[in-house]
């Protein structure tokens, strides 16, 4: 739904300076890849999302916190900015 979505692009708006309609921020766009980048991955695997909240079985009204990578299968916990910062990254081909 287009809802979904625009709710993704405001986040990242107002996450990432660069991106902000009006902003007096003046950075290249070499900068603004970088940082944009590096939301995303915090995004994804630190930041935990509290409507991909999962029920714990056999407790009552409690919930494991889920991050959308967590969700797709692709890690089993919520990373630490240290975790990903030490994490290589694949080189992307041009």
């Amino acid at each position: 739904q287009t809802a979904y979505v625009e709710r993704v692009n405001l986040t990242f708006r107002q996450c990432v300076a660069g991106l902000a309609r009006k902003t007096w921020s003046l950075v290249s766009t070499r900068q603004l890849r970088h940082h944009t980048e590096w939301f995303r991955l915090y995004y994804h695997f630190a930041r935990p999302h509290r409507s991909l909240r999962e029920r714990v079985p056999g407790l009552r009204d409690r919930y494991r916190v889920c991050t959308p990578a967590m969700a797709a299968g692709l890690t089993d916990h919520v990373w630490t900015v240290r975790e990903i910062l030490h994490t290589p990254l694949l080189p992307v081909a041009a």
